[in-house]
């Protein structure tokens, strides 16, 4: 079973069926210039990002936060 299956089955027993879950994705970049290319490409309505220097004080990190229903296919990975 793959890390993605397995995360998936834990989502699903998790949570309420029919319900939102909040899934967040950290991103980290080596520069801020980078951080703000990756933060353009995640940004969207239905998503939320901020910006700031991470932990390490020297990464950026780029969360984004979204809420789904979940589901197989909103968990999914995409053919890009």
């Amino acid at each position: 079973m793959s890390n993605d299956r397995a995360a998936l089955e834990e989502l699903f027993r998790a949570s309420t069926p029919g319900s939102c879950a909040v899934v967040l994705h950290y991103l980290y970049f080596p520069t801020k210039r980078r951080s703000r290319r990756g933060r353009r490409g995640a940004s969207s309505h239905r998503v939320c990002t901020e910006e700031r220097l991470g932990a390490d004080g020297v990464n950026w990190l780029v969360l984004s936060k979204h809420e789904i229903i979940p589901s197989e296919e909103t968990v999914e990975p995409r053919a890009r």
